[in-house]
């Protein structure tokens, strides 16, 4: 059963926040952000890639 770390579930995945006309990834697990000033496919990359190196992310296997 995932636990809460600062407020966010671990094994949560990263979200795309809009900001303007741009989006950017974050993390509500460890507080990572990623590059903003992107397209939201960038953002859904960027959060993707995120996923492997969250300190929160629960162990796969």
């Amino acid at each position: 059963m995932p636990h809460e770390v600062d407020g966010a579930r671990t094994g949560e995945p990263p979200q795309v926040e809009d900001r303007g006309s741009f989006s950017h990834a974050v993390c509500r697990v460890c507080g990572w952000s990623g590059p903003g000033r992107r397209s939201r496919q960038v953002s859904r990359r960027d959060a993707e890639q995120h996923v492997g190196d969250c300190a929160g992310a629960l162990p796969q296997g």
